[in-house]
């Protein structure tokens, strides 16, 4: 999520869900404690999706993991191919998922 708060649309749209799982995925979450939502600060007449504090400690911890699971790759493969995997794989999951056809 964005650091101000997300619209739901656009996390379905990120996560690649619907945005009615996306709704219903929210509505579980927000019940937990861990999202709120409230009124988008940029259109009232919408509502966007920010960390509650448990949502928030919990997003701490997982960032840390991974920020130690990164530097335990590191070690083993090495910094630079840890960093151009995780460059590819970003590149990846943001392109067009329709495959190209081309005839060359």
């Amino acid at each position: 999520m964005d650091c101000d708060g997300t619209r739901p649309t656009v996390l379905a749209r990120r996560a690649g869900m619907t945005p009615q799982a996306m709704s219903e995925l929210v509505g579980y979450l927000e019940q937990r404690g861990y999202v709120r939502r409230i009124p988008d600060p940029d259109d009232r007449r919408g509502r966007v999706v920010v960390y509650a504090e448990r949502g928030a400690h919990a997003a701490e911890v997982g960032e840390a993991f991974f920020a130690d699971l990164e530097n335990h790759w590191g070690a083993v493969a090495g910094r630079d191919r840890v960093k151009s995997l995780t460059t590819g794989l970003t590149k990846i999951l943001n392109a067009d998922s329709t495959p190209s056809t081309s005839t060359a």
